[in-house]
């Protein structure tokens, strides 16, 4: 799960989040992108031998607290 800052818009004046304001993000960056990169960072690290590897992936982008949160697990 990709986590990215929410924009000043989101909120209102008073720094409340607005009712409207969307829980995913539909902007850049693309989620194949960044993907990608963590895909190759995580190779890079040990994890595994090759993101050729990887069985299954399920990705979001959402707004919250920058950062990403990931979870790697065994094929059964």
């Amino acid at each position: 799960c990709f986590q990215l800052q929410r924009p000043k818009p989101h909120f209102t004046a008073r720094g409340e989040l607005r009712p409207s304001a969307p829980s995913f993000v539909d902007k850049k960056p693309d989620v194949d992108k960044i993907t990608r990169t963590v895909l190759d960072a995580i190779t890079q690290a040990g994890v595994w031998r090759d993101d050729a590897q990887v069985a299954a992936i399920v990705v979001e982008k959402r707004y919250g607290d920058p950062g990403v949160h990931i979870t790697v697990k065994p094929a059964e």
